[in-house]
């Protein structure tokens, strides 16, 4: 809101050489502006408000939210050797956030729900109505085992929702590969 003010002084033959201008706002929820109070003085002269208008600017109103959350996912390790058919604890780490749904309504990190998807078959929930596996800033480390078998290619993937978007936009966030190559030189 922008405050215009017209000052007069009290006193029109003291001669102002600087003044300083207070001004306190009253605002509250039903109504955007209530009033105000101006105090001002010059080297002792005192003023008083000819007149004041106000103009009222529209509050700031966040763009639609049409983008997927975003996030990292990190496997380690994702080179596993030798390959003996053994199992093998790797572990998944990473973040996911929506920061459109954190400006617009001041969650912690704007998501509804999120999880893993192993090979298109095994799921880790990591945010859902009964498990939270996130931290306050969106990061999570789960660990899971895969089999050392030579040639074999494990695809993680990240999947999130944000909460209420202006359209539905959940989806991949981010994928990794854990891979167990067939020679030491890295060859598939």
């Amino acid at each position: 809101m922008k405050v215009y003010l017209s000052l007069t002084a009290l006193k029109p033959d003291t001669p102002v050489l600087t003044h300083a201008v207070d001004i306190s706002a009253y605002f509250s929820d039903t109504d955007p502006f209530i009033g105000f109070q101006a105090a001002s003085s010059a080297y002792g002269a005192d003023f008083a408000i000819l007149s004041w208008s106000f103009e009222s600017i529209a509050p700031a109103t966040c763009p639609e939210d049409t983008l997927a959350p975003s996030g990292a996912l990190h496997a380690y390790p994702n080179l596993i050797w030798p390959p003996n058919n053994k199992m093998v604890n790797v572990n998944l780490s990473g973040y996911v956030m929506d920061e459109m749904s954190i400006a617009r309504e001041g969650d912690e990190i704007g998501i509804s729900s999120a999880y893993l998807l192993i090979d298109d078959t095994d799921q880790i929930i990591l945010l859902d109505d009964t498990t939270d596996l996130l931290d306050a800033n969106g990061h999570f480390s789960v660990d899971i085992e895969v089999k050392a078998s030579k040639g074999a290619e494990y695809m993680i993937e990240l999947y999130a929702s944000d909460t209420k978007p202006d359209e539905p936009n959940s989806g991949i966030v981010d994928k990794t590969f854990i891979r167990v190559p067939h020679n030491i030189d890295g060859g598939y």
